[in-house]
């Protein structure tokens, strides 16, 4: 599906950032025990620039785990300068409590009206992060679905661009109105976490990796990473810019055509236009990625199951359809066989 040569072009013109990428999702799996879906989830956002959604019950370490990354990544939460913004959005969220209040003593000559503290707010992050985020009002949902898409803010009237990098969101439960299902179809990367199950293993291991991240004292080394996101940009562009990447073919098209079949037939997902564009794109990603997490950047560039795999894990709207499941799975062994049967 993506043309071999010019996937290793960006694989060796940024494998530096992409070892640097490794390092940091070595580290979440390392401190986080049983969260390798959601790591991974957090990677792939982080070097796509696509909105990652974490979904589960309270206590299951969501804001924790945006937290760390952003600490690994060398993301200044704290500072003066913080290019980072994070809220709680409640029905009572104002939009002036993420994009800043009007100040009516700051009315300029041209009738414009100013706002407090606009640097620091949403529309001048970096990363953002907005917990329990299908709680907000609709005015401030509305925003968002520009903000997230198009990286613009519209300001009576105005047209903003936005330095906007990574979007993560959290949330304990699924949108069940028909005015949520545009911004729920806005997060490219869905992925549901849950708590430890009741098994002495699994246990120990959560209580081990989870005690210093609670109680243990803060690190304060600097990160190794600082100017990650930056260059995980440049790699966006790269990638944007970049002729003849995209380069369908029977085989692999036909997988992915029924893949989305299955995933409609079943209810699992609409797996709307946007969402399969993105889901190509995030494919793309995660083979570039992964030829360096592999260890070998000159591997055989070619779609494989794991790249198929990204589509039941985090592209699907509802996961309670067992059987629709079980055959998207049992769809890319076969493919897979069938691939290396005649190979």
């Amino acid at each position: 599906m993506f043309d071999s040569t010019r996937v290793l072009e960006i694989v060796n013109a940024h494998y530096r950032t992409l070892q640097d990428l490794q390092r940091v999702h070595r580290e979440l799996d390392r401190r986080f025990s049983g969260l390798e879906d959601a790591t991974l989830g957090l990677i792939l956002s982080a070097a796509s620039g696509e909105p990652l959604l974490l979904i589960g019950p309270p206590g299951t370490a969501k804001s924790m785990l945006i937290k760390t990354f952003c600490e690994l990544a060398g993301v200044d939460r704290e500072g003066s300068a913080s290019r980072y913004f994070e809220y709680l959005l409640t029905p009572f969220t104002e939009p002036g409590e993420l994009f800043g209040f009007y100040d009516p003593s700051k009315l300029t000559n041209e009738g414009r009206l100013e706002r407090i503290h606009a640097d620091s707010m949403m529309q001048s992050a970096h990363v953002v992060f907005l917990d329990e985020v299908f709680k907000g009002s609709s005015a401030i949902l509305n925003a968002l679905l520009s903000f997230m898409n198009e990286r613009a803010f519209y300001d009576r009237g105005r047209r903003h661009s936005v330095p906007l990098q990574c979007l993560f969101a959290a949330t304990n439960e699924l949108p069940d109105s028909d005015e949520l299902q545009a911004i729920w179809d806005r997060f490219t990367l869905r992925c549901r976490v849950d708590n430890v199950a009741a098994e002495r293993g699994r246990i120990q291991d959560m209580l081990t990796k989870a005690w210093p991240l609670t109680y243990g004292a803060r690190l304060d080394e600097a990160p190794s990473t600082l100017h990650l996101l930056e260059a995980l940009q440049a790699l966006r562009d790269t990638i944007r810019g970049a002729t003849g990447l995209f380069d369908p073919d029977a085989d692999t098209l036909g997988i992915v055509t029924q893949l989305v079949e299955l995933a409609r037939t079943h209810g699992l997902s609409r797996v709307s236009n946007r969402r399969m564009v993105k889901f190509v794109y995030v494919m793309l990603v995660h083979r570039v990625y992964d030829c360096v997490r592999a260890g070998d950047a000159s591997a055989a560039i070619a779609l494989r199951p794991e790249e198929l795999r990204l589509l039941p894990k985090y592209f699907l709207d509802q996961e309670t359809h067992e059987e629709g499941v079980r055959q998207l799975h049992a769809a890319i062994v076969d493919w897979h066989t069938e691939r290396s049967a005649v190979a």
